[in-house]
């Protein structure tokens, strides 16, 4: 049976990172000292790594640029954007209807 190291075994509510003025709840990762990401840092990379992707994969092009990979065929990258845009704002309308119901209530 693979024994922790000392300093996670002894961890306790008196070790600094326990503090209510600590940066994260969580005891420091035991391999590198620092503390273990939350889900809302996790997310936050997510997030921005698939920015950075999607810019990097459209900085090159035009609006008019024709792009590939879709079950309609070529389509120049405007339509693209129109329709991501139009997607958005459709699915924006559905969170309204319990947005409202929620706040007459």
């Amino acid at each position: 049976m693979r024994k922790s190291p000392p300093s996670a075994r002894n961890w306790t509510a008196s070790s600094p990172t326990c503090s209510p003025h600590s940066a994260s709840p969580f005891p420091p990762n035991w391999r590198s000292g620092r503390p273990q990401p939350t889900r809302h840092d996790i997310e936050a990379r997510a997030r921005q790594a698939h920015r950075e992707a999607s810019r990097r994969a459209t900085s090159s092009l035009e609006l008019d640029d024709i792009v590939h990979g879709n079950r309609h065929g070529p389509l120049p990258l405007r339509w693209v954007y129109r329709h991501v845009l139009r997607e958005l704002a459709q699915h924006c309308r559905h969170a309204d209807i319990p947005r409202s119901r929620l706040l007459n209530e």
